[in-house]
């Protein structure tokens, strides 16, 4: 692996250790493992200057495998705005709810972490609630 592509895969290593905010919402999201992990990689400083097979080299995967878990990632997170917008047109996402939303992107943001996990934590216990 070139200099590189190390300092990818150390970057993507180091956020799994460290973060435990980053496990706590990916275990909950539609997002695979592997498809943050790719798209970890494209966002890193480092990888602007990394091809597709190098990119894949650091996931221990084909180019194609990897383009594949990129798209669906990529897939997957339009579907998660387009439901929210459909939410929203139907009125099934209130203002307050809009509201809430926002607010806990601040928290995440401004480092609030523990506030955040009670908000989503709140959250989860209401659409529970809904069943």
């Amino acid at each position: 692996m070139e200099c590189s592509q190390v300092a990818v895969a150390e970057e993507l290593r180091q956020k799994w250790r460290q973060d435990p905010f980053l496990r706590l919402l990916a275990a909950r999201c539609s997002l695979t493992e592997r498809q943050l992990e790719a798209l970890l990689i494209e966002a890193s400083e480092d990888a602007e200057d990394l091809r597709l097979a190098e990119k894949a080299r650091i996931m221990g995967i084909t180019k194609g495998s990897y383009a594949r878990i990129l798209s669906q990632a990529l897939g997957n997170i339009s579907q998660a705005l387009f439901t929210v917008i459909l939410l929203s047109y139907l009125g099934l996402l209130k203002d307050d709810k809009k509201r809430w939303l926002i607010e806990l992107g601040e928290a995440v943001r401004e480092g609030r972490i523990d506030e955040a996990v009670l908000m989503l934590e709140e959250m989860q216990s209401r659409l529970k609630s809904l069943k």
